[in-house]
């Protein structure tokens, strides 16, 4: 009984807690926020909507800290339906991933290397 005592003690004191909110800087009086009805409305005016969804659909995150940019260029590589490469994971299926796109780190270049060398 003591278990399910804790248990259900912990679950109110789940849903009683303030939620946390990330926090953020004020913006500069020269910009405006995108969640702003200003924001919203200069969203929708300037076209980039129809944009927003292609690469939503195709949002990845990043594998490591260091593929920002390599996570960035697979979403767009994959919105834009460029013709892409098979991938392991997801055959039969031709997709962009992060091991796909022409980068290897140090370790995969120096194994392919050692791979070539002892032929």
């Amino acid at each position: 009984m003591s278990g399910r005592l804790a248990q259900s003690l912990a679950l109110a004191l789940c849903l009683l807690a303030p939620v946390a909110r990330a926090e953020t800087l004020p913006l500069p009086d020269n910009l405006t926020d995108l969640n702003s009805n200003q924001g919203a409305t200069f969203f929708l005016e300037s076209g980039a909507l129809a944009n927003y969804f292609p690469i939503a659909d195709n949002f990845v995150t990043q594998k490591t800290q260091a593929y920002c940019g390599v996570a960035s260029m697979v979403m767009v590589l994959n919105a834009a339906g460029v013709p892409a490469p098979t991938s392991p994971e997801y055959q039969p299926y031709h997709i962009f991933t992060q091991d796909n796109v022409g980068f290897a780190s140090a370790d995969d270049r120096g194994s392919s290397r050692r791979r070539r060398r002892s032929r």
